[in-house]
């Protein structure tokens, strides 16, 4: 007789044994065995709903922070007996917060948003995510956010707070306490969201990253042992490619063909993404893809378009800057990161560049003109 732990674990073992083998269909049931990984992540954090009112929740890249979010977010909705109304999604990017909005099970707004509302009277609980990308120009969010989370009618009520330093991609102010003052916490340290060729050579960056943090807030010693304990959370190959390409005439061409590769083998558009590092450099390729890219795919009686990351769950390539697609995923991602030594963040950057590839991440480096 076959006991329930058993057979779990015999199915994700046969899982694991088909998605050796690389193909389109393998590389769609491998997100969703991704999928199936995180959903256990947010058990961790639920044993603290009733214990944590506040929460400080420290994610490392690939931990699935903002699906184990949403998560907690329907887990609140059972537990407090409260509507979506009563819920409140805050992330700093549009983009991301469309994606939450579009999943029905809350609001969501962007920090700049969220300022600019009275949430006072209708909402009673709140979710912040990357919150380590947050800036104060507009106002004190955080200030806001515990107010009315804190409020004697709430009694009070959840204010989780998922954030992770090594993905900040600015210089200012985020507006949260000093990491001495973030307590309690928990941390998520199990990678789910990328290949383990993925996840290694992002381990490997995350050290970088230690090792010459940019913000004078950074909390090195305690990331030192996040890092410290990060592991894979599974067996799942992926690719990570370092084409030899460095201008973007050649960048582009590679883009193209290889993008031409993965429609023969049945990949379509909404697989891929494509980013940046700015808006600038965003448009740039915009024109040069736009150009190079439909010539190629009326060879296989094919078309294809290009999208910005509003419409990320769409069926087109997904071509913006980095910062536009935080928190967000494709199979496959394009990663155009500059060599000109005046990136802000820059490691980081180029961290969140390649946490967002699920499977296959090509990384190109571009020379200055």
């Amino acid at each position: 007789m076959v006991s329930k732990d058993d057979l779990e674990e015999l199915t994700q073992a046969l899982t694991i044994v088909l998605l050796r083998f690389r193909s389109f269909f393998s590389d769609q049931l491998g997100c969703e065995f991704f999928n199936l990984l995180t959903i256990k992540q947010h058990e961790i954090l639920t044993k603290n709903l009733h214990k944590s009112k506040k929460l400080f929740i420290y994610g490392l890249p690939g931990s699935g922070k903002t699906i184990v979010a949403l998560q907690i977010i329907e887990k609140m909705k059972n537990v407090f007996h409260c509507s979506s109304y009563e819920i409140l999604y805050i992330c700093e990017n549009r983009p991301l917060c469309e994606f939450v909005r579009m999943k029905n099970v809350c609001q969501a707004v962007t920090r700049v948003g969220f300022l600019l509302g009275n949430y006072t009277q209708s909402v009673k609980h709140i979710v912040i995510d990357e919150a380590q990308n947050f800036r104060t120009e507009e106002g004190k969010w955080y200030e806001k956010a515990v107010n009315i989370t804190h409020a004697v009618a709430h009694k009070p009520g959840i204010l989780w707070i998922f954030l992770d330093y090594l993905q900040k991609t600015h210089t200012f102010d985020c507006g949260l306490p000093l990491p001495c003052d973030q307590e309690p916490q928990e941390w998520l340290t199990l990678g789910l969201r990328n290949g383990t060729e993925i996840f290694d050579a992002m381990k490997k960056q995350m050290r970088n990253i230690l090792r010459k943090p940019s913000d004078r807030n950074f909390p090195s010693e305690q990331l030192k042992t996040l890092v410290g304990e990060a592991r894979c959370g599974h067996s799942l190959g992926g690719i990570l490619v370092k084409p030899k390409v460095n201008d973007k005439y050649a960048i582009a061409d590679y883009i193209v063909k290889t993008c031409l590769q993965y429609f023969q083998k049945g990949y379509s558009g909404k697989n891929i993404a494509i980013l940046c590092n700015t808006t600038k450099e965003r448009i740039k390729y915009w024109l040069l893809l736009k150009s190079k890219m439909p010539r190629q795919m009326r060879k296989l009686k094919l078309s294809v378009d290009f999208t910005g990351a509003d419409d990320a769950k769409g069926d087109s390539i997904v071509l913006d800057s980095v910062r536009r697609f935080s928190g967000l995923e494709r199979s496959i991602v394009f990663n155009i990161y500059p060599l000109s030594g005046s990136v802000d963040a820059g490691a980081n950057v180029l961290l969140c560049m390649m946490s967002r590839a699920n499977l296959h991440c090509h990384l190109m480096f571009e020379r200055p003109s």
